[in-house]
């Protein structure tokens, strides 16, 4: 039976209830089966290696399920196990917020949509668990472990471990594996074109390129003379279409100055592009993988992460960003089930996401801005960029504060346009990305209360994104 076929029979005999159909069935890419013993004790550091091995590599393969409450034998082939009967207990025994808490905090990145749910039996004698890995993102692997535990002694944090799914067995890679992977890549074809951006940066660096005062450059303009006649209608080429995405574009205003260094890798530029600040390093930023470095086109260098994230610099100084919805700002909503969310039937970003992707962008437009030299301000456009016929609204998770409404929307208005004066520059990130983020909210959802999301206001009245917050989840 096909991998695919096996997912979908377990996903079958888990609503039926009638977990005697599961009799038979061999442990493979996708199923991994434990009785309800089998890590022991999870408050111990051997218990919770054991696990966070388990979740891991489901993702690190295709993803699939993980049932805890059947007891295996070894199979006729010897090369996986067969399940043989039911041990099943109650839901007490089994503290799924706690497993989901340990797997939250101690698999990097974050699994995405992992879903973990008690399932009673439909007859007598409790029910199994039930843990559900959804097919991550190529972008998001390889996932670590970020502690390693031997003889009940958590070592330092900075080893770490990778386990993979090969088969119907979770092989722990050792470190030469490891660092083959770190360093090439998971594909040739990645390393080859870390390579040949690289030589192609080389070869740019080179060139002379004179500096020229561009005199009064408009917004309109600026796409143009660096390579791109539009940077939404470009974004659209290289983000996911299935969901539409959120951007954000400024453009600088007054006399501007080419960069004689624009195209050196080695420049402070291209540093700022690779290495974006980030609030932490699990959160909603700029950052992109490991393998994505910057890539340099026709007077603007791009860097993106696969299809969902994207950020542009154009040798004007322009800035421009943008996110996908689905598997980016949407990440984390589908962990939520309320009458509101299904009442509303529409595609939901999650508040936390916009609040902190504009807060990042802003520190990074605050270095660029610093880099070019530009003293005079920015038009900052933004927007949704959406499927005609998508009902879009703002989610704001109810166990991460207290709103009078967990939903905001619907979308009331897709495009605006904000100038951020040379005096705006002058305040912290936090305050300068408040007063946007307050003016997105306003504009587009016609939500004016705060405090909203980790948005709230000082003794001024100014709207400032708590970071203290963000940081305390990391």
């Amino acid at each position: 039976m096909k991998e695919k076929e096996v997912a979908e029979q377990v996903k079958e005999i888990l609503a039926s209830g009638d977990f005697a159909r599961f009799f038979g069935m061999t442990e493979g890419l996708q199923l991994e089966v434990k009785n309800k013993q089998a890590w022991g004790d999870i408050t111990s550091p051997n218990a919770r290696y054991e696990f966070l091995k388990d979740v891991s590599s489901l993702a690190n393969a295709e993803g699939g399920y993980l049932l805890v409450g059947l007891s295996t034998i070894p199979s006729d082939t010897g090369f996986a196990d067969k399940i043989e009967s039911l041990d099943l207990f109650n839901e007490e025994k089994f503290n799924i917020n706690c497993y989901l808490s340990i797997a939250a905090k101690n698999i990097y990145p974050k699994i995405r949509n992992i879903k973990c749910e008690w399932i009673k039996f439909n007859g007598d004698g409790g029910g199994i668990v039930s843990f559900f890995i959804p097919r991550q993102s190529h972008e998001d692997k390889l996932f670590l472990i970020n502690k390693v535990f031997e003889n009940k002694t958590n070592l330092k944090e900075i080893v770490v471990g990778i386990a993979v799914r090969d088969g119907s067995q979770n092989i722990p890679y050792n470190v030469v594996q490891l660092h083959k992977n770190i360093k090439y890549g998971l594909s040739s074809v990645s390393q080859r074109l870390i390579e040949i951006k690289t030589i192609v940066s080389e070869i740019l660096s080179n060139q002379s390129l004179s500096r020229k005062t561009i005199a009064k450059i408009t917004a309109d303009e600026i796409p143009a003379q660096s390579g791109l006649t539009s940077y939404v209608s470009y974004i659209k080429t290289k983000l996911d279409g299935t969901s539409g995405f959120f951007y954000l574009e400024a453009i600088p205003l007054g006399e501007k100055k080419e960069l004689d260094y624009f195209y050196n890798s080695e420049s402070d530029l291209y540093k700022a592009i690779s290495n974006p600040p980030d609030l932490r390093s699990s959160g909603w930023g700029l950052s992109t993988a490991y393998t994505e470095r910057p890539s340099p086109g026709d007077g603007y260098w791009e860097s993106s992460n696969g299809n969902k994230k994207i950020v542009i610099v154009s040798r004007h100084g322009a800035v421009a960003t943008a996110g996908s919805i689905k598997d980016f700002l949407d990440w984390g909503v589908s962990n939520y089930q309320s009458r509101e969310i299904r009442d509303f039937n529409g595609a939901l970003i999650n508040n936390y996401a916009l609040v902190e992707y504009v807060y990042n962008y802003i520190r990074f437009l605050k270095e660029i801005a610093n880099i070019f030299k530009n003293h005079e301000g920015y038009k900052l456009s933004y927007g949704f960029d959406l499927i005609s016929g998508t009902k879009l609204g703002l989610f704001r998770p109810y166990d991460l504060g207290h709103y009078s409404n967990a939903v905001v929307g619907p979308l009331f208005q897709k495009i605006s346009s904000i100038i951020l004066a040379k005096q705006d520059f002058k305040l912290n990130p936090s305050l300068l990305a408040g007063k946007v983020i307050q003016e997105i909210y306003a504009i587009c959802f016609k939500e004016v209360n705060l405090p909203l999301a980790y948005l709230d206001s000082n003794e001024k009245g100014q709207p400032f994104v708590q970071e203290e917050r963000y940081l305390k989840n990391k």
